[in-house]
């Protein structure tokens, strides 16, 4: 297919992702069909091809539209990129992916320049909790630069869905689950950290958790996917002590702070 049409001013041109998205469908397959075969979800499709959603297209979307395109419409995936806007590296709707052991290592490198002493922990197994899922991506036992205690640290990873519109309240759900499963005494840690590499999602759950208050330990934690770096943690108010990575935190809490690392399971299955 040819295109000449652009984004104007490098933004979101609906319609050319409407026309580039039947292209890539092609003429010999519905577009039930077609978003079977690109694992997504169809009535994401419908907006986006009747141009009813005003944001632009989540990166991973358009991966997989470019991936089972008609061959004979050759849509690429630079040509969605183009069309979607987000031919900016700065695009919160480009990010990219960070592998868990990338995140693994940035969180290492933090631990280490804060003097922490850790090691993995075995307790690795999921978990079921009332027919759902709960395995951390990665659970450390962590003795702070000051303390002999040492405490169990999970990491949830969390990745990043296709549909953006509802990314906040299933993490918000997954959240009020975990909170309700360690009450219950399912789940057992001394600090969870949730690592998210979404400015604009990580701003979105702050908002949405500002008067949150629990007796258990729970952070949120901020990577630029691009610099590979901490930018910022949250610790949500706790009653038990605390203590940081060397970051910047948006808690006002007097209480030392912990060395955050979270990572969720990679489906985010809770």
């Amino acid at each position: 297919m040819e295109n000449n049409n652009a984004a104007p001013n490098g933004g979101y041109n609906a319609k050319l992702i409407s026309d580039l998205l039947l292209a890539a469908k092609g003429p010999h397959r519905t577009g039930v069909e077609f978003c079977q075969e690109c694992n997504i979800s169809t009535p994401t499709f419908s907006r986006y091809v009747n141009m009813h959603n005003k944001r632009p297209c989540p990166v991973e979307f358009l991966k997989k539209i470019a991936e089972h395109a008609d061959p004979n419409s050759k849509v690429t995936l630079d040509q969605l990129i183009a069309a979607n806007g987000s031919n900016n590296t700065g695009d919160n709707n480009c990010i990219p992916d960070l592998t868990p052991n990338e995140l693994i290592g940035i969180l290492t490198t933090a631990l280490l320049l804060n003097k922490y002493e850790f090691q993995s922990s075995s307790y690795m197994q999921s978990q079921d909790i009332m027919g759902l899922t709960y395995r951390p991506s990665w659970s450390i036992i962590a003795t702070a630069a000051d303390k002999c205690t040492k405490e169990k640290w999970d990491f949830i990873f969390w990745k990043q869905l296709v549909e953006p519109d509802t990314e906040k309240e299933c993490f918000i759900r997954q959240l009020l689950i975990i909170i309700g499963a360690v009450t219950s005494g399912y789940i057992t840690f001394d600090k969870l950290t949730f690592v998210l590499s979404n400015a604009h999602l990580y701003q979105e759950i702050l908002d949405q958790t500002k008067d949150l208050k629990l007796d258990i330990c729970i952070s949120f934690l901020l990577i630029d996917p691009f610099s590979k770096k901490i930018q910022e943690e949250h610790n949500v108010p706790c009653t038990r002590s605390l203590s940081t990575l060397g970051m910047t935190s948006t808690d006002d809490s007097t209480f030392p702070t912990q060395s955050s690392l979270l990572s969720v399971d990679e489906h985010n299955i809770m």
